[in-house]
């Protein structure tokens, strides 16, 4: 089963992400700050990372900048509320597989994560 770890501060963003994924074969980790993310990546094998850029704790393009030195082959999708032509350059310099815009549409998320794998997400069975 696909391991997917978010790391957003906002509990509603990380909750609309869950119910988004919820009918596909993912097994879903969820953190509050880049940090608890680190420490989770230390003990869990996670195979895709979701990664908000502003946090209130974490500064998410230095949390990405940890993750690739550190975990190279999990890739990362980072989100962002704000559309910014700086955090697309820096994200795809940084090594991050793309940058998304909140609010995030299902069908891209879910394009973008099949992508970063190089899967199709298999669907739960009924």
């Amino acid at each position: 089963m696909t391991r997917v770890l978010i790391i957003d501060d906002d509990d509603k963003i990380r909750k609309i992400i869950r119910i988004q994924l919820h009918k596909y074969e993912l097994e879903i980790f969820d953190v509050k700050e880049g940090i608890d993310g680190i420490v989770l990546l230390e003990k869990q094998e996670i195979d895709l990372i979701i990664c908000d850029i502003k946090m209130r704790e974490s500064n998410g393009i230095e949390i990405l900048v940890r993750l690739k030195r550190d975990y190279p082959g999990i890739p990362v999708i980072m989100v962002t509320g704000f559309v910014d032509k700086y955090y697309f350059d820096e994200v795809k310099m940084l090594g991050g597989y793309a940058l998304l815009t909140k609010p995030i549409k299902m069908e891209k998320l879910v394009s973008t994560m099949e992508g970063a794998l190089g899967i199709k997400l298999p669907m739960k069975s009924k």
